[in-house]
């Protein structure tokens, strides 16, 4: 492939289910991630092929779905971002050096407990954030101590001086509960839906449960048992704690003069002493998670009016193996191409139904609609993983600092860079030593 457009990408596609003689026909969906080369709903590939196939329905691969969800909702509370750099801030201070590293795991053997290693926060690997904060707060205690420690030895006092002195604060301890207890309920999801053997009915199911549990964080219950356990670890560090107020303070009044105008702080507001901890029940736990059910609830909401078919299978739903279900109706005509006989679909579920209670297996006409509902794409692990790393290796090894400052340089200088003759630059390119594919 010589570009990477939409058509090209399409036409490639194609071109690969025709070398294999295999019947583009029967695609019955498109599983792709987000980019708007492969998603888009005009000039993108999954319409391209939808052109081709029409009943092929575009289904967003639902790992990047997640994925996005965390970073939308993360990336637009400061308090997170915060946090979170700097739990990466001392992962660098105490890796880069092998005396710091060899000092950390020290202090871990004469606690007599077991060795664990930090890891480092990848944005495209939510199992890595969950399982950093886990040890985090597994080793908080021995982190404190060897930051104490480095603040008057080593070669680096001052920095961890200042990680100590944002590490070993309440709302630092606060803050370290709230997201594990929240990522632990996203960690099992993010983990399946990148197996490959899971069918989309219960990838779709697994994310309603996972919404279901973060909801059940929003309460007050919950926020109590946060600060429970944030008290005994800062109890047990020698950190000052701070306690919970069951009351919320007065909100604050502007004077009625000023009614007819847009104000945005008070004079002296931005240098008002740090807020308590009760506050962060509110710009933390509660934010956090409506942000994330909204992301959810808006971003695994396409296609469900297709895959309401799912609920005729499920034997708990009061639609199981109803034939008269709108949903049924819309499935046969959406994929209409396979021809499935409708007719026999009451006869058939009523005889499915008389086996199940007979338990007795048999064979039935409706192989083909199992078929389709098993084989409905939702991810893609394995290919993203490997064109990944063969996007970002090409990209590594192409492309230096060096190349990115003469790119941003003729970038700026746009003007300067139109009157440049290029024959003229590829000779005295080429003369500068000798080729081993000749340029002139």
């Amino acid at each position: 492939m010589k570009k990477s457009d939409a058509t090209s990408l399409a036409q490639e596609i194609v071109k690969l289910i025709q070398e294999n003689n295999l019947d583009i026909n029967k695609c019955i969906a498109q599983c792709y991630d987000g980019a708007s080369v492969m998603s888009g709903v005009y000039s993108g590939v999954q319409q391209k092929i939808s052109e081709i196939v029409p009943h092929a329905v575009y289904i967003h691969c639902y790992a990047h779905r997640l994925n996005l969800c965390l970073v939308d909702c993360i990336q637009n509370v400061p308090l997170i971002v915060d946090f979170f750099d700097s739990i990466q801030n001392f992962y660098k201070y105490l890796m880069n050096s092998q005396t710091r590293y060899e000092l950390f795991i020290e202090a871990q053997k004469n606690k007599n407990v077991k060795v664990i290693h930090l890891e480092r926060l990848v944005d495209t690997r939510w199992y890595y954030w969950y399982t950093s904060l886990q040890k985090v707060r597994s080793r908080y205690t021995v982190i404190i101590e060897v930051l104490t420690f480095l603040t008057e030895h080593g070669d680096q006092t001052v920095r961890a001086v200042g990680l100590l002195k944002i590490l070993s604060t309440f709302k630092f301890i606060m803050i370290l509960e709230v997201m594990v207890s929240v990522l632990e309920c996203i960690h099992c999801l993010s983990c399946e839906l990148q197996n490959s053997s899971i069918i989309l009915s219960k990838a779709m199911l697994l994310v309603k449960s996972s919404r279901n549990n973060i909801l059940k964080l929003r309460c007050e219950e919950s926020w109590l048992k946060f600060h429970h356990k944030a008290t005994e670890i800062a109890i047990c560090n020698g950190i000052k704690t701070q306690t919970h107020s069951k009351h919320e303070k007065r909100k604050q009044t502007f004077n009625k003069h000023l009614n007819d105008y847009f104000v945005q702080s008070t004079l002296g507001k931005a240098r008002c002493k740090e807020k308590d901890v009760s506050s962060l029940k509110v710009e933390l736990l509660y934010q956090v998670i409506d942000r994330i059910v909204t992301q959810l609830d808006e971003r695994f909401s396409k296609n469900e009016q297709v895959f309401d078919i799912f609920n005729v299978f499920d034997y708990t739903n009061a639609d199981f193996l109803n034939a008269e279900f709108v949903a049924v109706n819309k499935f046969l005509d959406h994929y209409k191409g396979f021809q499935i006989n409708s007719l026999s679909l009451p006869s058939e579920f009523s005889s499915i139904k008389a086996t199940l209670e007979l338990e007795n297996m048999s064979q039935f006409k409706l192989e083909l609609i199992f078929n389709i509902v098993l084989n409905l794409p939702f991810a893609f692990p394995e290919t993203i993983k490997i064109l990944s790393i063969m996007i970002k290796n090409f990209l590594r090894t192409s492309i230096g600092d060096e190349r990115l400052n003469d790119l941003m340089v003729l970038g700026v200088e746009t003007e300067e860079a139109k009157q440049i003759n290029l024959n003229d630059a590829v000779d005295d390119f080429a003369k500068m030593k000798d080729r081993r594919y000749p340029l002139y």
